[in-house]
């Protein structure tokens, strides 16, 4: 009688262990992992302080009047390009200012397949500053219906070879490579003594051009001495300036001022 009194019971507790073991929630989905934060870019701002240069007015009604009609009769040249002035402090963004790594190491890989296009347009070099890498492909190209003579003329020792090319018709290009490279050289033409662009040849790819407003980014920059970098910079008419910059700095000014005005302190002067 005992026993048939407490079968029930064990068959009922049976049962619920086993509900509870069916009902046993299951195990904790796996993390996802986190992605990585991104790269560590140097940005900033390269700006203009104290009076604007005067605008030259340029010889070309005598020299070519086809640059003049290319250009509407807008004969009146700067080579100070201003931008947007900031808000806090009236400083205006300085495009065309040449931005680098200095002592980056040399590139491993190979050069970018990708050519450097440099256009005589309206008499004028487009872009007027520009960089590219050591055994990258330089293009200059006449999109003018003018003769053009882009040239480059070293002065002094270190820089790449000479050079000189006749493109009388619209269209024409030329290309050159050079084997070495050149901190700043300028490109003239035998036509247009005003017509003046410059480049850098560099061993690695860790440089940029400022935009209109004088804003620059060196993208994802290799890990240096203490995770700092100098930056340095130049303007073809403004000088150079150098800073020194961490990883993942985002405001660095890079200040310019007028030819004969003291540089800003801490500044390298032209």
């Amino acid at each position: 009688m005992l026993l048939k009194r407490c079968l029930p019971k064990f068959s009922a507790l049976t049962l619920v262990l086993l509900v509870a073991c069916a009902e046993e929630p299951p195990p904790p989905a796996a993390a996802t992992p986190e992605e990585p934060p991104p790269p560590p870019h140097i940005a900033g701002r390269a700006v203009f302080s104290g009076a604007e240069p005067a605008v030259e007015a340029l010889p070309m009604r005598s020299v070519d009047p086809n640059c003049a009609e290319l250009r509407d009769g807008q004969t009146n040249f700067s080579a100070v390009r201003l931008g947007e002035a900031n808000p806090a402090d009236e400083r205006r963004g300085l495009a065309d200012v040449f931005v680098f790594l200095k002592d980056a190491p040399p590139a491993t890989d190979e050069a970018p397949e990708e050519s450097l296009v440099v256009t005589a347009r309206s008499c004028f070099y487009d872009p007027p500053v520009a960089g590219l890498q050591v055994g990258q492909t330089l293009v200059i190209e006449n999109a003018d219906p003018t003769l053009h003579q882009p040239r480059h003329s070293p002065r002094g020792g270190g820089e790449p070879l000479a050079f000189r090319f006749q493109q009388p018709f619209e269209g024409m290009r030329s290309e050159i490579r050079f084997d070495r490279a050149a901190r700043r050289l300028e490109i003239g033409c035998a036509s247009h003594p005003w017509m003046r662009g410059y480049l850098a040849v560099m061993e690695h790819r860790w440089f940029t051009v400022t935009d209109e407003n004088g804003r620059f980014e060196l993208r994802d920059p290799p890990a240096g001495d203490g995770d700092e970098w100098i930056v340095a910079a130049w303007h073809p008419t403004l000088g150079e300036r150098e800073l020194t910059a961490r990883l993942g700095e985002q405001d660095l000014v890079l200040e310019f001022s007028a030819p004969g005005t003291p540089p800003p302190a801490g500044r390298i002067p032209p």
